[in-house]
């Protein structure tokens, strides 16, 4: 039987970090000056696909190969959902073909939602350096959050027809539930930013903030005892205790605190500015920003907490998918700042120290 998992690898992990400098060059040039407009997003599909199929920089490269090799040879459901293990066994045996059946289709999806929300591509190009190259090739679920962005698009962005636009958004929600196990516990926020106010709820959350961090701490124990919560949050839930412990001490702290940085500014200034000039906004850019704004909220509720907080990591991918919408509107219609190149230039930091210490820890 051919073998296919292998220990985690710094010459293929310089290899993504080459693939990321790519991508890198390409668009750095937006990270201090306005980019032109362009719809062309052929360059931002193909990095998308080519960075997610060869992600060696990401520790979920590995463990989904020793995965693809339970499905396939021991036909095992492993960690991952029904269709994912149907693909594993449709396809020849190759586990880059199926990743690239995997991040391929959601590449597609991803850019098409941009398309449908008309979003500057030159833009989204520049955050897929800032984070959403480092969000993406990470997880499978990128299929279903980029089909859930879409899904999202037919209702806040509905064709002629309404009812048939709702009805179809409406359907590719229920149908991204099957990609990925989490994306139902994420949905349920989607009602509470539909009606959540930017400029009142914004200035309530943070004063209620410290109270639910303590709240929250009461009701995480209770959760970590539920069977049908953990269920959804897969079956290596006790990969994440580990990951916890190690993460807990000062410098893990102060790591994770770096990496959650340029997220919270990024988010600030987005609704900040949102709030101040609504009317250069579209619709989709005001509903992505609540959304982003709660699930990023939901995040740091959980930030440190001594029973789950690796939930707050969880929420935080979760969160980048709208963060992607509306920044990239925000982006797009105001001059590059000082405050903005700083953030952009914190994001990139952040991907580099990630690809060169995985380098220099996997040698």
């Amino acid at each position: 039987m051919t073998q296919l998992y292998f220990d985690y690898s710094a010459s293929l992990a310089f290899v993504a970090l080459l693939l990321y400098g790519v991508v890198f060059l390409r668009y750095h040039h937006g990270i201090r000056h306005d980019m032109p407009q362009s719809n062309k997003y052929a360059f931002v599909a193909l990095s998308l696909i080519i960075c997610s199929v060869f992600a060696f920089a990401s520790h979920d490269t590995y463990h989904y190969m020793e995965h693809y090799q339970e499905m396939l040879y021991y036909n095992q459901i492993v960690h991952v959902e029904k269709f994912y293990f149907w693909l594993v066994q449709a396809l020849p045996t190759n586990y880059y073909l199926w990743r690239l059946c995997v991040w391929g289709p959601a590449a597609l999806l991803f850019v098409f939602a941009c398309k449908r929300y008309r979003l500057n591509a030159n833009v989204v190009g520049l955050l897929l350096i800032a984070f959403v190259l480092d969000n993406f090739v990470i997880t499978r679920g990128a299929l279903g959050f980029a089909l859930l962005l879409v899904g999202l698009s037919y209702i806040t962005k509905p064709m002629p027809i309404k009812f048939l636009s709702y009805l179809f958004g409406a359907i590719l929600l229920y149908l991204s539930l099957a990609l990925h196990r989490t994306i139902g516990i994420y949905m349920i926020f989607i009602p509470l930013a539909l009606f959540f106010s930017l400029k009142k709820g914004f200035k309530a959350s943070v004063v209620a903030f410290p109270f639910l961090y303590v709240l929250v701490l009461g009701i995480s124990a209770s959760l970590m005892n539920n069977p049908t919560v953990m269920s959804m949050f897969g079956e290596t839930i006790d990969t994440y205790f580990e990951m916890e412990e190690s993460q807990l001490n000062m410098i893990g702290q102060i790591r994770q605190v770096v990496e959650y940085a340029p997220y919270l500014l990024l988010m600030y200034f987005v609704v900040r500015n949102i709030s101040k000039y609504p009317a250069l906004y579209s619709k989709s850019a005001h509903f992505m920003a609540k959304y982003a704004y709660v699930l990023i909220y939901v995040s740091m509720l959980f930030f440190m907490q001594p029973i789950s907080s690796w939930i707050s990591s969880r929420t935080l991918h979760a969160a980048v998918f709208p963060l992607v919408i509306c920044s990239a509107e925000y982006l797009n219609v105001n001059r590059r700042s000082k405050t903005d190149a700083r953030i952009l230039f914190l994001f990139i930091v952040v991907s580099l120290f990630q690809y060169v210490y995985n380098i220099y820890d996997w040698m």
